[in-house]
């Protein structure tokens, strides 16, 4: 999927937790570690570092620089995309790289649902629940295996590890209306089409995408 780009947001939470690498919450015992390093043919998942986020932060993709300050739009923020990509990072218990050869290819990880935002809206309870992002590099549309290697990663390794996913996704309202669900569907996603009110004049279109163990209906 050259053109598909990595449409999962970025973590709507304030920075709280410093430092890099893989650790999981005090709170959340039951958590099961991702594995370091996963290989899907030339590509490798694995527990990312600075040195992938300073990458990434560098060469960040257009097409999620956009989506990222579109969704900060729509929440009234002001942050830039490298801001919140920043952030996203050093708010995740869990942070993996997507790579081919030295080539790091985009950066992602995994934030805790605020209570806040769960609060009597969502089944499974406050520690349940896991916000998904990731964002790639320019390189990434040069190797469109890459797409195929994430959507791997997020069936074998993350779902089965953190059965409760949900977070917001946007794109333009004339550019991938049946990739875009077709691209997160095959990560096992069910991706449910927000209100019409929601759409911002600049165009774009928006809907929530989730993962649930049982057969449960998010909105």
């Amino acid at each position: 999927m050259p053109h598909s780009p990595i449409r999962q947001g970025h973590c709507p939470i304030p920075p709280s937790l410093p430092g890099n690498g893989q650790r999981p919450m005090q709170d959340t015992n039951s958590m099961v570690p991702l594995p370091e390093q996963v290989h899907y043919g030339p590509y490798c998942m694995q527990a990312a570092g600075q040195e992938h986020l300073h990458t990434t932060l560098a060469q960040l993709r257009p097409e999620d620089a956009a989506e990222a300050n579109y969704v900060e739009t729509l929440a009234g923020g002001q942050k830039n995309a490298q801001q919140l990509v920043y952030e996203s990072f050093q708010q995740s218990p869990v942070r993996y790289a997507l790579l081919r050869g030295q080539c790091t290819l985009g950066v992602g990880g995994l934030c805790p649902l605020p209570q806040a935002l769960i609060q009597g809206a969502l089944p499974g309870g406050a520690q349940a629940w896991w916000v998904p992002w990731m964002v790639g590099t320019t390189s990434l549309n040069r190797f469109p295996g890459g797409f195929g290697a994430i959507a791997a990663f997020f069936r074998r390794e993350v779902q089965p590890r953190f059965p409760h996913l949900c977070n917001m996704v946007a794109w333009p309202e004339q550019r991938n209306r049946m990739l875009l669900p077709a691209w997160l569907a095959a990560m096992g996603f069910t991706v449910q089409a927000l209100p019409a009110a929601t759409n911002h004049a600049q165009g774009w279109c928006a809907a929530v995408f989730y993962c649930l163990p049982e057969a449960e209906t998010l909105l």
